[in-house]
């Protein structure tokens, strides 16, 4: 994927890619780390079209305001409950990352498809790939590092079907 830096750029598109992101986000304030690099090579491909950038970034801001408004306004934190939750224990960062390579191991051990597949595709893509895929690759590994930063999760591997998706294309 490749945007055209000239004006022939239709209004659509970026406005597609703004509300996307912004839906991706708002499922899932974690999934940045899964999408930051895809996103800055994309900006960076249209770093020459500025109407280009706006025109996605008030797509992107406007739904993200309006929730982040409207969570202030409703539960006076702009951040889900999960994230006080987890940032709020005294817990030294090292248990969480023996936590989140066990969290890795059970779940390869329950569903090795999933972490055969995420090495895999992750790999290849970034072996192999054209700069976009390798942001993607990318994106991929950054996430599985989030993951084993912040101890996995209880349920296995739900953290990992999102990247897997990644991984796959």
């Amino acid at each position: 994927l490749r945007l055209d830096p000239g004006d022939s750029t239709p209004w659509w598109w970026p406005t597609l890619v703004g509300l996307t992101t912004a839906a991706v986000v708002l499922t899932r304030l974690d999934l940045v780390t899964l999408i930051a690099l895809p996103l800055a090579l994309l900006l960076w491909q249209c770093r020459a079209n500025l109407r280009v950038i706006a025109t996605g970034l008030i797509a992107f801001a406007a739904p993200v305001l309006m929730w982040f408004t409207w969570s202030y306004l409703t539960y006076a934190a702009l951040l889900p409950n999960t994230f006080a939750a987890k940032t709020n224990a005294a817990i030294p960062r090292s248990e969480f990352i023996i936590q989140g390579l066990r969290y890795l191991w059970v779940s390869f051990e329950n569903d090795p498809v999933t972490m055969l597949g995420l090495i895999a595709g992750i790999g290849v893509g970034l072996a192999m790939g054209p700069p976009m895929l390798r942001a993607w690759a990318g994106g991929a590994a950054v996430y599985l590092g989030y993951v084993v930063w912040i101890g996995g999760d209880f349920m296995g591997g739900r953290f990992l079907a999102v990247p897997f998706f990644v991984a796959m294309f």
